[in-house]
């Protein structure tokens, strides 16, 4: 297992700061993907919101 450098844990503390100062939901889900990009090696990722009408599902991607 990878353990954290100090700028890792840097880029954290602004993926953080990033959840809970950007007023648009589905930009910070945006920005959060492209950041996690800096912590983690990924080649592609999803963020999806659960279904909430009462039909299980997954809804409304960010890619």
């Amino acid at each position: 297992m990878k353990q954290l450098e100090t700028n890792d844990w840097l880029v954290l503390n602004n993926i953080i700061y990033k959840i809970y100062t950007t007023e648009d939901f589905d930009i910070m889900r945006h920005v959060l993907l492209e950041q996690l990009k800096m912590v983690l090696d990924f080649d592609s990722a999803d963020f999806f919101l659960a279904n909430r009408d009462g039909i299980p599902g997954l809804v409304n991607p960010v890619t």
